[in-house]
């Protein structure tokens, strides 16, 4: 018996994870994972403690500094939350999932699969370390973060990071030395497009698969938002993004980037939606940035809904991609990639099946869900069961008709259903 899991919100699939991985004892196995998406959500946790990641039942606080008094300790407690709620807590908790299983769950192997129009990361393999730095090491004390042998000797305030150059973690400030990472686990980290050339790959370890609906039809919900409301004022901002050195298509990440990048993309933004709210005299300001001032024109929704996109603006966005043609053909890649995957690895499946719908974000259009997400799972069957069967009771163990899938939609009205 194969399950799948449908959730809304993507970070909604990590609690069941987990608890496949306490059913089926795999937490002393290494394993690995499928990812159709538009997005790697392979983000370092912003909210949540690294320690929170080993410990994701217990309740835990994001402290900011290392000494605090008692009152600040009391309110701590207070506004403590699980792993799972402090994803919840944040708009990025969606991108924030994968990467606490690579640290803590012997997830090792992570294959994205990304539609073409995705440019976050580029297609090839990328090697490096997922770990903790420790905020309450001293500088001076280059081995430190040695003293660090067990998750149970972390605080509250010790964060996720990586070791990896790219863009898409200096962007949120979230790379360190590896020197200065504790507890760090190696991570093999593949990104591909379909149809995949050379595929034949063996797969001995368990895998997940995990399937995004965005990764069919995919909307930038910032950018969609912003284009409903003006497009002209739309594209003044995109042109200016994609005129900056940090737009990520324009940036070479084959090859080692400086650190000196994570802190001059920081700076680059808080300038910019300080120019904004500003505006500051035309001799001040590039003409992109002017163009865009003009086009706000004093509007404080248009600039509070422009603000908030700038670290977004990247993220994919393709129309066009909603048309049914497209989402067919789309459809026809993953099967035919997935049953030549499984048949290469002598008929292995997945543990476990994992689907986000990422509609009520914006990501996935809503009109279109359901219907795709009935499409996913015909194709599921096919490829799972080899047959055509339905299994839409979660009530029950649907072994009729050869079906080897028991469907749990955790969203909606169902929210809250899980794994028995």
């Amino acid at each position: 018996m194969v399950y799948i899991i449908i959730v809304e919100s993507h970070q909604h699939v990590l609690e069941h994870v987990h608890k496949m991985l306490r059913k089926k004892k795999l937490f002393n196995t290494k394993w690995s994972m499928i990812h159709f998406d538009a997005h790697p959500d392979m983000a370092c946790t912003k909210n949540a403690p690294a320690i929170a990641c080993f410990m994701p039942r217990n309740y835990a606080s994001l402290g900011n500094d290392v000494e605090n008094d008692d009152d600040d300790d009391e309110e701590d407690e207070e506004n403590a939350m699980s792993l799972y709620e402090l994803l919840d807590s944040t708009s990025s908790g969606i991108a924030e999932w994968i990467l606490p299983l690579a640290l803590a769950a012997n997830l090792n192997r992570i294959e994205w699969i990304k539609p073409i129009f995705s440019t976050q990361m580029l297609e090839g393999k990328y090697q490096f370390a997922v770990g903790v730095e420790c905020k309450n090491q001293d500088d001076d004390d280059d081995d430190d973060v040695t003293k660090i042998t067990s998750f149970l000797d972390l605080s509250q305030n010790d964060q996720v990071k990586v070791d990896l150059k790219h863009s898409y973690y200096m962007d949120d400030a979230s790379v360190v030395s590896s020197d200065k990472l504790a507890l760090k686990q190696n991570i093999e980290f593949h990104v591909s497009e379909l149809p995949i050339k050379n595929q034949k790959h063996e797969q001995s370890e368990p895998w997940i698969l995990d399937i995004c609906l965005d990764y069919f039809v995919c909307l930038n919900p910032y950018i969609h938002d912003l284009e409903e409301i003006n497009p002209s004022a739309t594209h003044a901002f995109l042109d200016l993004m994609k005129g900056s050195r940090f737009n990520i298509s324009s940036i070479d990440n084959s090859q080692p980037i400086d650190l000196e990048y994570q802190n001059d993309i920081i700076r680059f933004y808080e300038l910019l939606k300080q120019l904004l709210l500003d505006q500051f005299e035309k001799n001040n300001c590039e003409k992109y940035v002017l163009r865009l001032i003009k086009e706000i024109n004093n509007d404080a929704q248009l600039l509070s809904m422009i603000i908030e996109a700038i670290p977004n603006w990247s993220m994919p966005h393709d129309v066009s991609s909603s048309t049914t043609e497209r989402m067919n053909e789309s459809l026809l890649l993953v099967e035919q990639f997935l049953k030549k995957r499984i048949k290469e690895n002598n008929g292995q499946v997945p543990f476990l099946i994992t689907i986000a719908r990422s509609s009520l974000d914006g990501f996935c259009p809503l009109p279109i869900v359901d219907k795709l997400q009935d499409q996913v799972l015909d194709m599921i069957h096919r490829i799972v069961c080899e047959t055509c069967c339905k299994c839409n009771d979660e009530e029950k163990l649907s072994l009729h008709d050869g079906c080897r899938l028991q469907v749990i939609r955790d969203y909606d009205q169902w929210e809250g259903s899980t794994i028995p």
